[in-house]
């Protein structure tokens, strides 16, 4: 498909979307950060890595009927669908390399395999899991990539460890004894509060694994089979574990427009439009030892 829409149209279609995925996007904040140079083609690799890029590609369809002849604007929703699309692509490609990362300590709730989680997430085990990030030397996110179309960095007042976790868990993190509610100070998106030295986000991309764990019989966890509780993983991290390509610049991804009117072979009656995408990405764990994968239960959400 090739774009007839002019670069102006474009330029703004995609600070649209660039918007959005800044805005959702979450794990792309920590670790170390690349950029994408020009003239991106299938050889192109990382700026100072030696790891090819990985391309995605989507597109989006729309039906308009309305559009006069000429008319080139996309619609604000199908932008909205493309962005949403790459920030959660880019989010769960990031958590699919550090949980399948063998290399990575993993620590799993009243057990040691994934079979024997037996607990919820707990005090108890946080401090646990502080003192081996400390015992090995795991230095605190200091700096992660700001809010902004460019390579910024924002410095952080109180150094944490970085904790992603499945929604789901929020409700049994939020009662540890002294955690501090993200309405409290100045939170990131999708930031929920901080315990001690751990920083605590939401990530959708982070599944539960059903059916998993140690048994569910009298304990107060949830089984959505009845018989096996499931289990959820929680990734933490230090400062630049991993390295990964910014979504920052224009650089950063491609986008085409095929209005609804433009008649052609796979549009007959001018009533349908269509957007694709392309962006370039790539994650590489280059410090494992900064990462911790946790295995844990969660409260039934019928005794909540």
């Amino acid at each position: 498909m090739t774009s007839q829409t002019s670069p102006e149209l474009i330029e703004n279609a995609k600070k649209i979307i660039m918007g959005q995925v800044m805005f959702h996007e979450v794990m792309a904040l920590v670790g170390e950060h690349k950029t994408v140079s020009q003239n991106v083609s299938d050889n192109q690799y990382c700026v100072n890595t030696k790891n090819k890029l990985t391309a995605f590609e989507e597109s989006f369809d729309y039906r308009d009927m309305y559009r006069e002849r000429g008319d080139w604007e996309i619609p604000e929703r199908v932008l909205r669908e493309c962005g949403d699309w790459i920030w959660k692509k880019r989010e769960r490609h990031r958590a699919n390399k550090l949980l399948g990362c063998k290399e990575v300590k993993r620590i799993h709730a009243g057990g040691n395999s994934r079979s024997t989680v037996s607990e919820k997430i707990s005090s108890s085990l946080l401090g646990k899991i502080s003192r081996h990030l400390r015992s090995s030397r795991v230095q605190r996110v200091t700096k992660i990539l700001a809010k902004k179309n460019d390579l910024h960095i924002d410095e952080l007042q109180y150094p944490s460890y970085f904790v992603f976790a499945n929604v789901e868990l929020q409700h049994d993190i939020s009662a540890l004894p002294g955690f501090l509610c993200a309405n409290k100070y100045d939170s990131y998106t999708y930031e929920f509060g901080i315990w001690r030295d751990f920083r605590f986000f939401r990530s959708e991309v982070l599944k539960s694994i059903e059916a998993a764990g140690s048994s569910v019989r009298n304990t107060d966890l949830w089984s959505v089979s009845n018989h096996r509780l499931d289990v959820y993983p929680l990734i933490i991290t230090g400062q630049d574990a991993w390295s990964s390509v910014a979504f920052r610049d224009w650089n950063s991804f491609d986008l085409v427009h095929r209005p609804a009117w433009l008649r052609d072979s796979s549009n007959l009656f001018g009533k349908k439009g269509e957007i694709a995408t392309l962006y370039w990405d790539e994650v590489i764990v280059q410090n494992p030892k900064s990462i911790t994968v946790v295995e844990v239960g969660t409260t039934d959400p019928s005794l909540l």
